[in-house]
């Protein structure tokens, strides 16, 4: 499941989406012990810390490295077309 976490944001590049949106972070889930959305199977993206503020999961790591991934798939695209430019 956590690998499709971070396939989301290649898939995005693949089909030349520009932006992707969660849907819905502020519904508590788990009993009130975090909060997500309703994406793939859902999925608790935040968890409540105890005193207040959130705990970072590994759902969100994983879609923040998704992105970090869909940057350098971009970067490579256009190096890709700068070397081509170049060769002709």
């Amino acid at each position: 499941m956590l690998p499709q976490v971070r396939a989301l944001a290649w898939q995005c590049f693949v089909f030349n989406y520009t932006h992707y949106l969660i849907w819905d972070t502020a519904t508590p889930n788990n009993a009130n012990q975090g909060y997500g959305y309703q994406g793939w199977s859902g999925g608790t993206i935040f968890y409540a810390k105890p005193g207040g503020g959130y705990y970072e999961s590994v759902r969100s790591e994983l879609i923040r490295e998704g992105f970090e991934d869909y940057d350098y798939f971009t970067l490579l695209e256009t190096a890709e077309e700068s070397q081509e430019k170049s060769l002709l």
